[in-house]
């Protein structure tokens, strides 16, 4: 390594172009920063980078970010590999501070992401350990989206600028603009009775996504905002357009709910619906396992479905992600617990285009859709896709087939007639180690090719032209074109 004169050395304003270059530093190091995290800050401040260069030879910067005069901080900071070990970095981070410290107001406190082992040298500088910091990264388990959350621009910017200068060390109401604004982030809240109790962020990174801020009242409220940051898949291209997997998870109670039943007093709801909710679970863990789709995925759980479909009402009614760009709802309900089947039925046969693009896939694995064979039931009316259907988002949901592969349905419809008689909403619909997924394999297959295919589409589907819910989804027609 040659010794560097720092009487060739210069340090100032740093250029568009050197800023892309300390980020593509940064990210080579490993740090990770988010896509729009240099722009946002150079918007806001354009004299928040400083340089160290030999004459036009770019060594090293580092960030001096001044919220309007009252607070600054010291952010990214580094020098390019080969030229480390030579007293530089000192020398660069001293002069950081004394150059931040004149572009505040008198008194103004300077903050920074920092080192634990580098405490003594801050300390040098002026610093003291404020609190620490941990930061966690990995690969997210399969979660479902936590009812109660709020999409964040659903919220008035001045009531989340309120609540977020009580948890910060100065208002920062410009850079909170722009930072909650930038591309491709994912805002959730929990807005209670008018009161805005937490709020977060989930921003593009390098690699992945980084959340910040996430603020909230309590850590019920702080894990539950996580969940639901964490719950979906957002999209590379498209994030603001959804598609929704959906399953109750409720079932119909146990002794207080049905007096007088002698004998087994829970009714477990294995069928009707942990196998719909289970589903839901295997199908975030295999979507997140799979490369990123251009639009997003959410995995949602509903409450209160036996007591006619609160939670989906719910839903519609206080949308986390807008109707109008939501793409389609695939309900799972009562999987099939039974060998393979040639047919695949589902409920609303004829309503919208979500079934024809299904048949393609099934016509592959030699399988037809049809309808449920009961028109008489209403089942379309059901379940959790309705309140979907009802606010204009195509949905869908599969039923149990009947055509076994083997028996066809001289064997598959008395079978099922049986279950369904012995099971549906009784104390004996409960795990069995003799329960056969076969046929709930299949559907699931099917359901995650439907999906993924759709979240890496342009397309739109659409309601079939005499359906009656064609013309409420005609109404939001703008916000997709």
């Amino acid at each position: 390594m040659t010794a560097i004169d720092r009487s060739t050395l210069h340090i100032g304003p740093m250029t568009d172009e050197e800023v892309g270059i300390l980020g593509r530093w940064a990210a080579d190091e490993g740090w990770n920063p988010g896509r729009n995290d240099l722009d946002i800050a150079r918007a806001i401040d354009p004299e928040a980078f400083i340089a160290l260069r030999r004459g036009n030879e770019l060594l090293g910067g580092g960030s001096i970010f001044s919220y309007d005069g009252r607070f600054g901080f010291m952010g990214l900071f580094i020098l390019r590999a080969d030229v480390r070990g030579q007293g530089l970095g000192a020398w660069l981070w001293q002069t950081r501070a004394r150059l931040l410290e004149q572009r505040l107001q008198p008194g103004a406190g300077i903050g920074m992401d920092g080192v634990f082992a580098m405490v003594p040298f801050y300390a040098r500088g002026g610093f003291k350990l404020a609190y620490h910091d941990l930061r966690f990264e990995g690969d997210v388990p399969a979660l479902s989206e936590p009812a109660g959350l709020s999409e964040l621009s659903s919220v008035a910017f001045e009531t989340i600028a309120v609540y977020d200068r009580a948890c910060v060390a100065t208002p920062r109401d410009r850079f909170l603009k722009a930072w909650l604004a930038q591309p491709g982030a994912i805002g959730r809240c929990i807005h209670e009775n008018g009161v805005l109790r937490a709020y977060g962020l989930l921003r593009p990174c390098v690699t992945g996504y980084k959340i910040g801020p996430l603020f909230a009242d309590t850590p019920d409220h702080a894990e539950q905002l996580l969940t639901g940051l964490l719950a979906r898949i957002p999209g590379t291209e498209r994030p603001n357009e959804t598609i929704v997997y959906s399953a109750h998870w409720d079932h119909v109670g146990g002794a207080a709910q049905h007096p007088g039943v002698v004998g087994d007093q829970i009714w477990n709801g294995a069928w009707d619906n942990a196998s719909g909710t289970v589903g839901v679970v295997e199908m975030a863990r295999q979507l997140s396992a799979a490369p990123r789709p251009k639009r997003s995925i959410v995995f949602a759980h509903m409450a209160a479905e036996e007591m006619g479909l609160l939670g989906a009402y719910g839903y519609t009614a206080n949308p986390v992600w807008p109707l109008e760009t939501t793409v389609a709802d695939i309900n799972i309900d009562m999987l099939p617990l039974s060998a393979p089947t040639r047919d695949l039925p589902i409920f609303g046969k004829g309503q919208n285009d979500l079934e024809d693009r299904l048949q393609v896939l099934a016509a592959a694995e030699g399988r037809v859709v049809t309808d449920d064979r009961e028109p008489d039931q209403n089942y379309y009316y059901r379940s959790d896709h309705f309140p979907f259907a009802r606010a204009g988002v195509p949905a869908i949901m599969p039923w149990h087939g009947v055509d076994l592969d083997e028996g066809g349905t001289a064997v598959g419809l008395p079978a099922y007639r049986a279950k369904f008689a012995a099971d549906y909403h009784k104390a004996s619909d409960e795990w069995s180690a003799e329960l056969d997924f076969s046929s709930a394999v299949e559907n699931l297959t099917l359901l995650y090719r439907l999906g993924l295919d759709l979240a890496n589409s342009r397309d739109w589907p659409a309601w079939k032209p005499m359906s009656e819910f064609a013309s409420v989804r005609a109404r939001s027609d703008a916000a997709r074109q």
